[in-house]
This record gives C-alpha cells, structure tokens and sequence, in this order.
C-alpha cells in the first residue's frame, strides 16, 4: 500500500477522492462526535462498495484511530468503550473470520489484514484499562459468542498447524490474537477463568511445546517470525496460572513447559510466587526423576 508524498490517504483509495466524508474519516478523531463517527464507518461496511476496497479502508480507520497505545489509553481509551469500539472490533471479526475460514482466494488478504488491525486494537485498548478488558468479555454476537470464545475460536482455526506451515499474515494474525489474549488476562481474574475454560490454556501449550521446534525450553530465536507470539503466549500462560489454579496444575504437569515458562519471566519479581507456586505443584504430581532433571540448578 503506498501514499503520495504528504499525505495520508492510500493512492489505492483514490475512488473515494470525490467523497467528502470518507477522506475526513482518515483523520484521527479525538472528541466523542468524531469518534462516535469513525467507530459507526468501521462498524458498518460501506454500502457500494467493493468488499476488498471496505476492507482496506475499515484496516486503515482502526489503524489511525487505534493502531498504537497512545491513542488507546486513559481517556481516550475509555471513551473509545464509550462509543462502541469494541463492539465494533469484535463484530468486524466476527463478519471476516467468515472469510477467512472460507479458504477463499477473494478477499482473503484484506480480511486477513482487517483482522490483524481489529485485534491489534483490542490488544491495545486491553492494556492498562479493566474496563476495556471486561467489555471484551461481555461482548456477545448474534449468536452468544463472547469476546473471549472469539479469541479461542481464532486461535483453533491455527490449532495443530506449524509456524513453518503459516503463511507471513497467518503468523501476523495469530501473533496479533495471543497478544490479546495476554492483555485480557493481567490481573482479571474472571476473565482469566473464562479462557482457560474455553480452552485458551490448552491451545496456548500446544501451540508453545509442537508447533515450533519440539522440546525446546528457550524462546525462539530472533531470526524467528513467531517469538513474539510465543512470548505472549507464555506470559498469557502465566498471568492465568497467577488467578486461576487449574491453568497452574495443567502447566506444572510438563516439565519442559515448566522451564519454558521459567526462561521467558524468571527474573519478573511479581510472577516468583507464581513459580514457586508452580514448582510446588510439579514436586506433587510428577515422578521424582521429571522433577529433579527439570529443575536442577534452576532457582525460582
């Protein structure tokens, strides 16, 4: 996608040119109207309009509007809740994740990045705001489906699949997804409750132990695509385990897990207790000689 020289707008939305409102719309709102404005156009596709053409432009409304954690936090985040922002971002995902799941050759590179921007924005808005991590769980669709069976419905689209057998955008969008679900899980409790039992937890440690180089009790290389990803996996894994003691005794069956988990926050002071916490459960319920090879020389 480019831009002319000192300008903002795309040179492939230049068929909106004679339209007034949709070029405003490319600002960054600030006030409660303007926003109010801006959440409504991501909210509802553009009526004649080609569906890849709303695509890009409903990814680059959320991009200038919430693509960072400036325009996503204190005020300005709660009053994005206020008008409907998340409501928005989950609804959208709702209506492309149709699209992707189609396998389709039609749109499925703008659906894909759509999606990559609306959960880029709910990760943002998710931090440092219990606010917005509680409307992300009490959203529901048409069909009852909450904010936090979205995130493991997206995450089992991608479960059993290896990083190597992901395209750069699938990567992209699962890395996007896992770093919600880390955001929603810091220090709210409930809504850690709901992931580990909509199967978030279970997703996260296979993705984590399989999907990647098997056995490895290190993050990924820096060469990787997926670190980040596995990162936030691991730290969502931990945030979990910290409210929610099954997520802890389903993490402190496997060692490798165990070392893994250590490796990315083991010098976090907050998250000792949780090791330690962890450790103590492993001595429980693993065989003697698991836990002495794992945890020899390790200090939690």
């Amino acid at each position: 996608m480019t831009t002319d020289e000192n300008s903002t707008v795309p040179n492939n939305f230049s068929c909106f040119s004679s339209t007034t409102s949709m070029m405003e719309d490319l600002d960054v709102a600030f006030d409660r109207h303007s926003l109010a404005h801006v959440i409504n156009r991501i909210h509802r596709a553009q009526q004649g309009t080609m569906e890849s053409l709303d695509y890009k432009y409903r990814t680059l409304l959320i991009k200038k509007n919430m693509g960072c954690l400036r325009l996503c936090q204190l005020d300005r985040g709660e009053l994005l809740r206020e008008v409907g922002a998340i409501e928005a971002l989950l609804d959208t995902l709702t209506e492309v994740n149709k699209c992707i799941e189609s396998n389709s050759e039609h749109f499925q590179i703008e659906a894909i990045e759509l999606a990559i921007a609306s959960w880029g924005a709910l990760r943002e808005l998710a931090c440092g705001s219990i606010g917005n991590r509680t409307a992300i769980r009490k959203f529901k669709d048409e069909n009852d489906v909450d904010g936090i069976m979205w995130i493991a419905k997206y995450l089992m689209s991608y479960h059993k699949i290896p990083w190597s057998d992901m395209n750069d955008s699938e990567i992209r969008l699962v890395t996007a997804v896992i770093g919600v679900a880390r955001n929603v899980t810091h220090k709210t409790p409930e809504n850690c409750i709901q992931c580990h039992d909509c199967g978030i937890s279970s997703l996260l440690i296979w993705r984590l132990l399989n999907a990647g180089e098997k056995n490895n009790i290190s993050l990924p290389d820096q060469s990787k695509p997926w670190r980040e990803a596995d990162f936030r996996a691991s730290v969502t894994l931990i945030n979990i385990s910290e409210e929610h003691e099954p997520c802890l005794h389903l993490c402190s069956m496997n060692p490798i897990l165990i070392s893994r988990l250590l490796h990315s926050w083991g010098s976090n002071k907050r998250l000792k207790t949780v090791f330690k916490r962890m450790v103590e459960s492993a001595r429980t319920n693993l065989p003697c000689e698991q836990y002495i090879s794992t945890w020899d020389g390790m200090n939690c």
